[in-house]
């Protein structure tokens, strides 16, 4: 996590994110998947879910 900003070229786009206009990324690590935006200024991080359950739909 603390290499986020600094190595952000390793990141895929989420593919699970409906109309992602390319500054939605994912990760997976140790059985989570991580999903974050990036902005200018920030990168916020959306979601913490275990890679076991199901991809959240609404």
């Amino acid at each position: 996590m603390r290499s986020l900003p600094v190595n952000f070229d390793v990141y895929q786009t989420d593919r699970l994110k409906r109309n992602n206009d390319g500054s939605f990324y994912a990760f997976e690590i140790d059985s989570y998947r991580i999903s974050f935006r990036k902005l200018d200024q920030e990168i916020r991080i959306l979601r913490i879910r275990h890679s076991a359950r199901r991809p959240f739909t609404r």
